[in-house]
């Protein structure tokens, strides 16, 4: 539901701890930026199992995590997977086009185009090598529901339809077990009177 910025991407970092003794007194975040020295991100409780941070296109991010309990005792780093965000434009060769989709020219979209169509089954899939992505489309009272899939399996139905328009909203997404090739699909419902679906562009972690 968040706006999409063509400078940053609102990533949401998440984590578990357990310490069935003194219990989980202190919580380490860190992050590394292009391969920089760590630096801890501040404000964490012992409670807390997430974390919401901006990662900025085309630089490279490393996170890491420490627990400490009550009696002392550290848990050591665990270390995420380092990842790079970036723009996929709807005009990108990585997106494949089934059916015919027109494009749409205004500032409002993503880069200043979009692509949509509002003919069932018509579909754009993205091939990617990465761990996530994220899709970017407009909102609005003549926009409809789409399928979408990820590595051929159905992850859900998203309907875009609003009261009023919005652009460059994030509609959905999907984190993956591990960076690797994969494809993101999204296909056209043809939900009557308000078929119309965007493709404005994604968002990927590589």
């Amino acid at each position: 539901g968040l706006t999409a910025s063509s400078a940053s991407v609102a990533l949401e970092l998440r984590w578990t701890t357990a310490d069935p003794g003194s219990g989980v007194a202190s919580i380490v975040l860190q992050r590394s930026i292009d391969g920089g020295s760590w630096a801890s991100i501040s404000g964490l409780s012992a409670s807390a199992t997430s974390v919401v941070v901006r990662a900025a296109y085309g630089r490279r991010y490393a996170f890491r995590i420490m627990a400490s309990d009550n009696a002392g005792n550290a848990s050591g780093w665990a270390e995420g997977t380092p990842f790079t965000p970036a723009i996929v434009s709807e005009g990108s060769s990585a997106i494949s086009y089934a059916g015919t989709w027109s494009t749409g020219r205004s500032s409002v979209y993503w880069g200043g185009r979009t692509r949509y169509a509002s003919v069932a089954r018509r579909r754009a899939t993205l091939t990617f090598t990465g761990l996530a992505v994220a899709w970017v489309a407009s909102v609005g009272p003549i926009r409809g529901a789409a399928r979408v899939s990820g590595d051929g399996t159905l992850q859900g139905t998203y309907d875009t339809h609003r009261s009023s328009t919005a652009h460059r909203r994030i509609i959905t997404g999907r984190t993956f077990g591990a960076v690797g090739r994969h494809t993101f699909r999204i296909e056209v419902v043809g939900t009557r009177g308000h078929g119309r679906v965007d493709v404005d562009g994604f968002i990927i972690l590589r």
